[in-house]
């Protein structure tokens, strides 16, 4: 449906080499419906955070740059991720609209972690009910992945069109010992995978000239979290990053 209505003829599925089985599936499907006149190939590719991330993707599979404040479409490609793929399926041949998805309830602070199939709206202490409760000890409720998710205030907020899944963290999987000052190290930008230079926009944040970050790219970094997660210092390199961002656009 999407090649069709994009008028191209190549597809490229990206599957990380750590499930060949969904590689293998993947392939006898596409052999199965004879790609329909599409040339549609399955691509292992070398599990490797973040390597699900669009810019990134592209450059794995296609060889390909999208350029700095670039756009996929400006090197000729358009990435959909398969919960995109499945909704558009839906729409199309099932006349169906995106009103439910699946989601992963996990961590230590929940009583039943599993895999579930909900209503966009539905909030999240109904989950919380219907997975037993939380344990004593959890200390935070993530919206998404322990690398870009978000930390919320109430469990009565809803799932969205763009959840993927709730973490429920107890005090032993988080880390609340403050942070310390940038150490110069350079960690954060070896494990940048955009090339940016994440100490220095945190040092600019806390010196108070948040609106100067420009000049190290901060509307480049998409927030994944690599800088955050080798710092020896702990520091919040990617909260530092998101109140750059929002006082740079004032």
């Amino acid at each position: 449906i999407i090649l069709t209505i994009l008028g191209i003829r190549t597809c490229h599925i990206g599957i990380e080499a750590n499930k060949m089985d969904a590689v293998e599936a993947m392939k006898k499907a596409v052999a199965d419906s004879g790609g329909n006149g599409f040339e549609i190939t399955v691509d292992a590719l070398k599990v490797k955070y973040p390597q699900g991330s669009e810019k990134q993707l592209i450059q794995s599979i296609t060889g390909r740059k999208v350029p700095g404040f670039g756009l996929p479409f400006d090197v000729g490609v358009v990435v959909q991720n398969v919960g995109t793929t499945k909704a558009i399926y839906d729409a199309v041949f099932l006349n169906k609209p995106l009103y439910e998805k699946v989601i992963t309830g996990s961590g230590k602070g929940i009583n039943r972690p599993a895999n579930l199939l909900v209503r966009i709206g539905t909030r999240i202490s109904d989950i919380v009910e219907y997975l037993g409760g939380v344990k004593p000890n959890l200390a935070k409720v993530v919206l998404g992945g322990p690398m870009m998710g978000f930390a919320v205030p109430s469990l009565d907020l809803p799932v969205t069109k763009t959840t993927s899944g709730i973490l429920f963290l107890t005090e032993e999987e988080i880390d609340t010992s403050p942070h310390g000052q940038c150490i110069r190290c350079g960690w954060c930008l070896e494990a940048c995978p955009m090339g940016l230079s994440p100490n220095e926009i945190g040092i600019y944040v806390e010196a108070g000239r948040a609106e100067d970050t420009s000049q190290f790219g901060v509307f480049e970094c998409f927030e994944c979290g690599c800088c955050a997660f080798v710092c020896p210092a702990k520091r919040p390199l990617v909260q530092f990053i998101r109140l750059a961002k929002s006082r740079a656009k004032k």
